[in-house]
């Protein structure tokens, strides 16, 4: 933290990202905000956190649309393969541990379409499940495999946090989801908080069931969608700050 004065012209250093310009007459110019905004901005960011965690308990397991698919795609990176295998004409994807299809098998009757209740006793099937990163299988998502490595950059790296700590393929699944919700749903927070005295319609949208329940699970779309709509926010309170 300091300050530089030439003349009438001040430059204070609040941190390496914040540059604010003082011309004078109590007059501030810059993109940063008033202490009040960057603390409605925390607010925002951690309710919108704290509704998406809401989604990715009260959601069941491998319930989202082809959610099995990107976990296997989501562990697959979190090993280093970046780019799934190639198996005969018609099998894409990777060489996984063989408890991870089993316990979509096991929480959703994977490959087959999940059931939409889950039962206590799946559960306590599911939480008894080990790893066993020895026993692998082949498992085929054409899918999924066609993202980049980027939609699944969250999933994967708490994926790989739980597979360093030794936790069940249950565990590693549920951090997965908390790593999307938590990171996604932080800048989608952060986002609405600038644009939504400018931009109401927008800041609407990212509060939708819909956008919500998909950054709470295991999938392309919560990157695919927290990026852009950060992006544009960003560039909306750019153009319409006073």
């Amino acid at each position: 933290s300091g300050s530089f004065r030439p003349h009438s012209v001040r430059i204070q250093f609040r941190c390496p990202l914040r540059v604010r310009l003082n011309m004078g007459g109590g007059r501030w110019c810059g993109w940063c905000s008033h202490p009040g905004e960057r603390r409605i901005r925390r607010v925002c960011s951690l309710l919108f956190v704290l509704s998406a965690l809401g989604y990715t308990f009260s959601t069941g397991p491998f319930r989202a649309p082809d959610e099995p698919s990107h976990v296997f795609r989501a562990y697959a990176i979190s090993e280093g393969h970046f780019v799934a295998e190639r198996r005969r004409s018609d099998l894409l994807g990777s060489s996984l541990p063989r408890n991870i299809p089993k316990l979509a098998t096991i929480l959703a009757g994977y490959p087959k379409d999940p059931p939409i209740q889950v039962r206590q006793g799946q559960m306590e099937v599911a939480r008894q499940l080990p790893l066993k990163r020895g026993a692998r299988t082949f498992v085929h998502f054409p899918g999924a495999a066609m993202h980049s490595p980027l939609a699944y950059l969250p999933a994967a790296l708490a994926i790989l946090c739980g597979r360093v700590l030794g936790l069940s393929p249950l565990l590693i699944f549920y951090l997965a989801r908390c790593a999307n919700a938590v990171v996604v749903a932080a800048a989608l927070g952060w986002g609405l908080s600038r644009i939504w005295q400018r931009a109401p319609f927008l800041a609407s949208v990212a509060l939708f069931p819909m956008p919500l329940s998909q950054v709470g699970c295991v999938t392309a779309d919560p990157v695919t969608l927290g990026v852009p709509f950060s992006w544009l926010a960003g560039t909306l309170y750019c153009s319409l700050a006073p």
